[in-house]
């Protein structure tokens, strides 16, 4: 699914298009869905971020490697599983067998980010 800049959101042939409703008005940019002058001064306060960003990329993986690392280290000596060869570093994907997911997410909400699930089966 794709959006034009007429305000329908396009399907495959044959699909009823929806009008999309702006929640800005005035202006007019974007044909009347996204009216207001842009910040400017935001936006090029994002490029030194960016910058930074890019020059610490390889240090920043490679610390994430190694927190992540000590982490499957550490959550193995609990019985842990690690399910996830092939994520990457800053993500870890793993399992404790006996233990409730939700009882799980209730300990540890606060100290780490952490789901039962991915955002793309929230829904089912």
């Amino acid at each position: 699914m794709s959006t034009d800049f007429g305000g329908s959101i396009t399907r495959k042939r044959g699909f009823i298009k929806h009008r999309l409703k702006p929640i800005m008005f005035g202006g007019g940019q974007k044909k009347g869905l996204r009216s207001g002058t842009l910040a400017v001064p935001l936006i090029t306060g994002f490029g030194l971020p960016c910058e930074l960003a890019e020059q610490n990329a390889i240090e920043w993986r490679a610390h994430s490697q190694e927190v992540k690392n000590k982490l499957i280290f550490e959550l193995n000596k609990l019985g842990a599983e690690y399910n996830g060869k092939n994520t990457p570093p800053f993500l870890l994907d793993f399992s404790v067998p006996g233990v409730n997911s939700e009882a799980g997410i209730v300990m540890l909400k606060g100290v780490v980010a952490v789901s039962n699930g991915a955002a793309c089966t929230s829904s089912s």
